[in-house]
């Protein structure tokens, strides 16, 4: 009997910023909602919290640790916090002095491109995030990152400038067969910032009906700005993934479960298209309602303190 894949959702939440970092980065309000919220749509998959983290690398090192010996299917990475698309790049001093005074060339570790923040103000860039989840072996691989992406820079304004060259920290390339099965969810455009309090996972947890309705990966931004727009929220999300034929079509977010699915209709030769269409559209739309009146009962079942608040998922 082949054995179960395990779906794994790693869910990170900066919220708070310390001293190190507040000059450059405030507190995010909603980040909290943001991780209840993408916790609920993730009720299928074993999940585990992280909050106000400095260190990403680590953090993903021990729960990849514990995690060595699972076969896991899906792994979801999320993240709610400060974004940045880095260009500040920093040198040693001693390097600084050096090249001023002679053109010669200093390196750089410091992560550039887009990064997440670490609760500290230390950068950890989307790429090497991609290099390290790779690790865990699963079978695919989506992240929402709920962030800007707005470019950071240095000052200039006091800088002494010179025609020093700076190599940056050499990249990694992303072998073919695994950008195949990685799929990135941003919240914003290329250096855009977002709303804390109109975030994607908020508007994920909308177009998905709390993760109980899945939609297909390839239409979430579509549905998102749709939804944006309705609102007349300036934002837009886009989706970064390698489309090759048919590989991402049938793959549903947050699950591949699908709740009371219609039975096919069966096509009559002598039905005309429009007939058959006003069918198919009358049938998707009854069986939208039903999904909508038992969610409704749901809602009133809490409220009257009959029901569950919802399911609670276990730490690993």
């Amino acid at each position: 009997m082949e054995k179960t894949k395990r779906n794994i959702g790693l869910i990170f939440l900066n919220s708070l910023y310390n001293e190190e970092s507040k000059e450059e980065y405030e507190d995010l309000k909603y980040v909290d909602d943001d991780g209840k919220m993408m916790k609920d749509m993730l009720r299928s998959y074993e999940v585990k919290t992280f909050t106000n983290i400095d260190d990403f690398n680590t953090a993903l090192d021990d729960v990849k640790e514990e995690m060595k010996n699972m076969d896991i299917g899906r792994l979801h990475f999320h993240f709610s916090g400060h974004g940045v698309n880095n260009a500040r790049i920093k040198t040693p001093l001693a390097s600084k002095v050096f090249n001023f005074e002679t053109n010669a060339v200093s390196e750089s570790n410091t992560p550039y491109g887009e990064c997440i923040v670490g609760q500290n103000g230390s950068l950890y860039s989307v790429h090497d995030l991609k290099h390290k989840l790779l690790e865990f072996k699963s079978s695919r691989i989506t992240f929402t990152l709920d962030c800007c992406r707005l470019q950071r820079r240095g000052n200039n304004s006091s800088a002494k400038m010179s025609s020093a060259t700076v190599l940056l920290r050499n990249k990694k390339d992303i072998p073919y067969e695994d950008e195949l099965k990685i799929a990135v969810l941003y919240a914003a455009l290329d250096l855009h910032s977002v709303w804390d309090s109109s975030s994607l996972t908020k508007e994920l947890y909308n177009v998905t009906k709390k993760g109980k309705v899945p939609v297909p990966i390839t239409e979430i931004t579509s549905m998102v700005n749709e939804s944006w727009q309705k609102q007349e929220i300036r934002q837009g999300c886009k989706d970064d993934l390698l489309e090759v034929g048919n590989n991402w079509k049938d793959f549903y977010w947050p699950s591949s479960e699908t709740r009371n699915p219609s039975p096919p209709v069966q096509q009559d030769s002598a039905c005309p298209p429009w007939f058959q269409d006003f069918n198919d559209r009358s049938v998707k739309a009854f069986s939208d309602l039903r999904n909508d009146i038992k969610d409704i009962k749901s809602d009133v079942d809490i409220l009257k303190g009959k029901g569950n608040v919802g399911v609670e998922n276990s730490d690993i």
